[in-house]
């Protein structure tokens, strides 16, 4: 995200500094308006993420609860029936392996589905070998082919375990009928305190089933996230992910200034019309927008802290009386740079410079630019 150039905030050449509000079919966003955070895919798909998960953790400790209870009400009835006792555990046992089995089946397609969405990505990078307009190596060629090849493999595999844990299932499941008829048969024959028993038995089988249904939207919500993860739009050139607004203006304008409502009267708060020609506001604004790309991708509370500890941080100093507007005057649009504060230079030698450094290369294409023109002038004087 480039910010600056040249020290001071980027203008256009077309002479048209000020976008209006509805370029590009975009309004300028009031303090009332989400704003891009709510209709981010990523910032979305990881706070459902978040919410999932903290509903899993939270059945999970309805099932603890009820653990425990069944656990006291055994321990206070010790002449529960033992053809009763051995048919209900035998029930415990057979659920337990049928609902490992059936996440098994659940984890093994997604498995499945993942690794066919990744043949696809392999088919079409192979495509994009065939089709490149640009001269593709032997090795490029040779890596998508291999990549789908092993994609494939990959599935093939998935299928096959898929298969195997489905048959698992199945007999799980004739397992569990068989445990559960075997329990119907010896309840007739139960000790006096059998019922609290069953009952706490119940309620642990009611908790888990809740906390299978929360694993498995846990388990959901993450595969979506990394679906729109892999979907979001990022820069051809850097891979990053795009940023919301165009520019710093546009920050600014349409988002920042909309949802920072004060009272302007040149006393406590000072702005200025021309805020992109104070370098000092620039630099604040530049990194606040910088900041804001970063956290509307972050699940909740990311955008609250962003308001917190950056905004709040550096929007009452930049309006402040002692801020880069303190000469500026809204009332009468008048625009007043401060002073640049004295510099001596250095002595040689006394701060060892990087060559690689970007202001020494802005400072070289600068000095090149020079010389190429005054050459061009020195030549046509002579012709």
């Amino acid at each position: 995200m480039k910010l600056v150039e040249g020290g001071a905030a980027r203008h256009r050449n077309n002479g048209d500094h000020h976008r209006p509000s509805n370029e590009r079919g975009g309004a300028v966003r009031s303090a009332g308006t989400p704003g891009p955070r709510g209709s981010d895919p990523a910032a979305v798909a990881a706070a459902a993420t978040k919410a999932a998960y903290d509903q899993l953790q939270d059945a999970e400790a309805a099932v603890r609860v009820a653990q425990s209870r069944e656990a006291e009400i055994r321990a206070a009835t010790p002449r529960l029936h033992p053809r009763l006792s051995a048919a209900v555990d035998a029930v415990d046992e057979a659920k337990d392996r049928d609902r490992q089995a059936r996440q098994a089946v659940r984890d093994l397609d997604r498995e499945v589905q993942d690794r066919e969405g990744a043949v696809r990505v392999a088919q079409a990078r192979v495509e994009d070998v065939k089709s490149a307009t640009k001269p593709v190596s032997d090795a490029q060629r040779v890596g998508a082919d291999e990549g789908l090849a092993k994609a494939s493999r990959a599935v093939a595999s998935a299928r096959a375990e898929h298969e195997a844990a489905e048959r698992s299932a199945e007999r799980a499941a004739q397992q569990l009928a068989a445990a559960e008829e075997r329990l119907q048969e010896v309840r007739g024959d139960r000790g006096p305190e059998s019922s609290k028993v069953l009952a706490a038995v119940e309620a642990v089988r009611k908790a888990e089933r809740e906390r299978d249904r929360a694993r498995e939207r846990h388990s959901w919500a993450q595969r979506e996230q990394r679906l729109v993860e892999q979907a979001a739009p990022v820069d051809a050139e850097t891979g990053e992910p795009v940023q919301h607004f165009y520019d710093l203006e546009e920050f600014v304008v349409e988002y920042l200034l909309p949802n920072w409502e004060h009272r302007l009267d040149d006393k406590r708060y000072h702005w200025c019309a021309k805020w992109w020609a104070h370098p000092a506001a620039v630099t604040r604004l530049g990194h606040l927008w910088e900041a804001f790309e970063a956290a509307r991708r972050e699940p909740a509370p990311a955008m609250s802290s962003w308001w917190r500890d950056h905004v709040d941080h550096h929007m009452p100093w930049l309006t402040s009386e002692v801020g880069p507007f303190e000469m500026c005057s809204s009332r009468e649009h008048e625009h007043k740079r401060q002073p640049l504060w004295g510099h001596d230079p250095a002595e040689d030698g006394m701060f060892p410079g990087n060559e690689t450094a970007e202001t020494e290369q802005v400072r070289q294409h600068a000095l090149r630019s020079v010389l190429t023109q005054r050459q061009g002038s020195s030549d046509e004087s002579h012709a």
